[in-house]
């Protein structure tokens, strides 16, 4: 659609040169144009092919869909958030935990999971490092990372007593700028960041 509409917007003497291009028109330097409704049948012509070679592309593909929700494994059937990192799985942030799809079978990861990982099952921000290969989970209740080589979670949690820390644990984006700093966004405290190296936000003692 978008094309007939750049059409019909051109006069016919600015088409004269890309028809020419594509073989439609061959003009000479003293070649002059009497017959314009002529030039529109064979714009016509050339829409109506698009068209069609566009239309049958479109159903010639054939998409196949599935459904997974919590019968199949997944925490919880109400999803915020969805990245893969580079070995192909996706990671999920759910109203009720994070999960790793492989495909085949979910994850999950809870705060009554046996492993040490997120502090609160409401995910409410994922932001994927890809330079080194981190998860940053934001939740209701703290911010956690999460080293994608070595499987380790490090939850971070508002230290009121430091001016320079995370105020508020209440999560709503986390974004990696090119500098390696991570940007927090709160709920009511505004936006904090801090640097990959130096991390000055509390670490959870627990």
């Amino acid at each position: 659609m978008v094309f007939f509409k750049f059409l019909k917007k051109c006069n016919s003497m600015s088409l004269i040169p890309l028809l020419s291009g594509m073989g439609i028109f061959s003009q000479s330097s003293d070649y002059r144009f009497k017959n314009l409704n002529a030039l529109g049948v064979k714009i016509r012509i050339v829409c109506v092919c698009i068209y069609i070679t566009s239309i049958i592309g479109v159903h010639g593909q054939r998409l196949k869909f599935e459904h997974y929700n919590d019968g199949n494994g997944l925490s919880h059937n109400s999803v915020r958030h969805i990245v893969q990192d580079k070995n192909g799985f996706l990671w999920l942030g759910t109203f009720s935990g994070l999960n790793r799809f492989d495909s085949y079978q979910f994850k999950s990861y809870t705060n009554s999971s046996p492993e040490k990982s997120i502090n609160n099952n409401d995910i409410t921000a994922l932001e994927l490092d890809e330079s080194s290969n981190k998860l940053w989970i934001g939740t209701r209740n703290g911010l956690t990372v999460l080293k994608l080589d070595t499987h380790e979670f490090k939850t971070f949690l508002p230290d009121k007593n430091n001016p320079n820390g995370l105020q508020n644990g209440e999560i709503r984006s986390v974004y990696i700028d090119k500098f390696d700093r991570v940007w927090v966004g709160t709920r009511n405290d505004g936006v904090f960041w801090f640097c990959l190296r130096e991390c000055p936000v509390r670490e959870n003692p627990s």
